[in-house]
This record gives C-alpha cells, sequence and structure tokens, in this order.
C-alpha cells in the first residue's frame, strides 16, 4: 500500500513537472511573437496604466519558471487599501440582494445608496486624518499558483510604461525579492487633495480623477 501511495505522488510531481516544463515552452513562444522584445509577454494595452498584468521567464531555485506578474502604481494600491478598510468596517446591509437594482425594493435601493455614501465618506475621512499608510515599493511572491510563480509589484509611480516592465524584470533577475531593498524606507500616506480623489457632486461614489479618465479607470 505504501509503495503504491509513493509511486502516486511521483507519478504526479513528474506530470506537474511536465505540465510546468510545457508552460515555460509556451511563455517563451508568446514573449517571441509580442511586441515587448521579447523580455515578456501581456494581454493589456500598456499606455500609461495604473494596473498590468504579464508574465516572463526566470530562475527560482535552480530552475526556470514562468512568473505571473502583476504591476501596480502605489496610488492605486493605495486607494484598494482605503476601499478594503472601508469594506471591513462597513459591513454590507444584511437581507439585501447583491444583484442588479430592478430586482431591489424603492425602499432596498435607499439603504444600499445610504451604505455606499457611508462608504465614500469614510474613505474620506480615512484621507482627511492619513489614517492609512503603505511601503511606495513593495514585491512579493506566491506560491500557490498552479503554473509557475505568482508576483505582486508595487511602483511609486504616476502610471506604469513598458520600460518600468522591462527595468523592474532586469533588476528582478539580478536581485530577487530584493530588488526594491534600497526603497525599504518609502512610504505612501496621502490626503485626498494628494490622491486626486474627490467625491462626485450628486453621486454616492468617490471618484479618483488622477491623469486622463482611461487612466483612473484602470487605476481603480
Amino acid at each position: 500500500m505504501i509503495k503504491k501511495i509513493i509511486k502516486h505522488r511521483k507519478s504526479r510531481l513528474k506530470n506537474r513537472f511536465a505540465s510546468k516544463k510545457s508552460q515555460v515552452i509556451r511563455i517563451k513562444q508568446s514573449c517571441a511573437d509580442d511586441d515587448f522584445n521579447g523580455v515578456f509577454t501581456s494581454d493589456h494595452l500598456i499606455n500609461k496604466s495604473g494596473f498590468v498584468d504579464f508574465c516572463f521567464i526566470g530562475k527560482y531555485r535552480g530552475h526556470e519558471v514562468v512568473f505571473n506578474a502583476c504591476i501596480t502604481t502605489a496610488d492605486s494600491d493605495y486607494y484598494e487599501a482605503l476601499e478594503s478598510n472601508a469594506f471591513d468596517d462597513i459591513p454590507y446591509p444584511d437581507e439585501i440582494p447583491m444583484i442588479f437594482s430592478n430586482k431591489r425594493t424603492t425602499e432596498q435601493e435607499e439603504v444600499i445608496s445610504n451604505h455606499y455614501r457611508e462608504h465614500s465618506e469614510y474613505i474620506m475621512r480615512k484621507l482627511a486624518n492619513r489614517e492609512v499608510t503603505i511601503p511606495a515599493w513593495k514585491v512579493t511572491l506566491e506560491h500557490h499558483y498552479k503554473f509557475g510563480i505568482g508576483l505582486h509589484i508595487r511602483i511609486n509611480k504616476p502610471y506604469i510604461e513598458i520600460e518600468d516592465i522591462n527595468q523592474f524584470i532586469a533588476d528582478f533577475k539580478k536581485k530577487s525579492i530584493r530588488v526594491f531593498e534600497d526603497k525599504e524606507s518609502e512610504f505612501i500616506n496621502k490626503n485626498a487633495e494628494e490622491l486626486g480623489v474627490k467625491l462626485a457632486d450628486g453621486d454616492i461614489f468617490i471618484r479618483w480623477e488622477r491623469g486622463s479618465p482611461d487612466i483612473a479607470q484602470l487605476n481603480i
């Protein structure tokens, strides 16, 4: 029985390794086909964006692996941290469906409207009091991906360009997760004006108006 279990584990590991190897080959081909000088591959249009998913091939513990990466700006992560605080501290109203508004009663719609207004005002108070602080530069490894290694990268720039991704990959291949060790003391802590956030007139949602509307939409 034990021999069967060991044989099964070896077979499973072998299949997993073969799958990872084929994934490396596939991503290498995608990098070669994409217009990013063979360095990485991405399905995103990278045009002064606040968020970009991309993949590249690198070494991890002596093996070639796919790095499934997501690069964001410090501003967009900061806004997301504020929203996360709001969702944690202001629970969604009980027994009100989180579905399209035409499925809710007028009374339920009013409750939801008040909920989101409270949510937005909460974020504005956090900004005014500077209650949230996050590292301005950060790289985090994630090991639970089915294929390869996950990466979340935060850079302290207004937006992301192709050169930012190329530079990160070059530095990461030299320094690994120590890539931002010279910037570990930099943190972001902004008020509404500095972040470019304001409550929209007659609306229940906060609008982030940094840069063009397209950039703001990508950031959020």
